[in-house]
C-alpha cells in the first residue's frame, strides 16, 4: 500500500548552487568555498497535478576565519528558507489567502489541500 501512496507523490530534486566564494553570515568574511558536509531535506511545494515534494540538497561550508565562533554554515538555496518545511511559494500563497482574501487559518489549510499541499492550522499560523 505504501508503494501506491508514494507513486501518487511527485518528487523533484533541487541542488544547492555552489559558488567559488562564499560569505560567512556570522563574521561576514568572503572566503573560498570549502565543503563541511551535506544532507537532503524534504520540502512541500505547490502543484496542480499531484502532491509534490522537493528533495533539497543542503550543503554546509566551513568558515576559514579562526576568530569566528561559527565553524560551519549552510549555503542558501533559492526558493527555500533555512528552517521551513514548505517552499516560499506555499508560504506566500498562504499569506495571500490570509491577508488579501481575509480567510481564516482552517479555511486556508483546506484551500491549500486543493493545491495538493497539506497545511495544518498551526503550520500556517507559524
Amino acid at each position: 500500500m505504501d508503494k501506491d501512496r508514494n507513486s501518487d507523490i511527485g518528487l523533484k530534486v533541487v541542488k544547492t548552487p555552489i559558488l567559488e566564494n562564499c560569505v560567512c553570515p556570522a563574521c561576514g568574511m568572503k572566503q573560498p568555498f570549502v565543503k563541511d558536509h551535506e544532507h537532503w531535506k524534504k520540502v512541500k511545494d505547490l502543484s496542480l497535478d499531484k502532491p509534490t515534494l522537493l528533495s533539497v540538497q543542503r550543503i554546509s561550508a566551513k568558515c576559514l576565519n579562526p576568530a569566528c565562533k561559527r565553524k560551519s554554515f549552510v549555503l542558501p538555496t533559492p526558493g527555500i528558507e533555512k528552517h521551513q518545511r514548505v517552499s516560499i511559494r506555499v508560504k506566500d500563497e498562504a499569506l495571500d489567502k490570509n491577508i488579501l482574501d481575509n480567510m481564516s487559518y482552517p479555511r486556508t489549510a483546506v484551500s491549500l489541500s486543493r493545491l495538493n499541499t497539506a497545511g495544518s492550522k498551526s503550520s500556517i499560523d507559524r
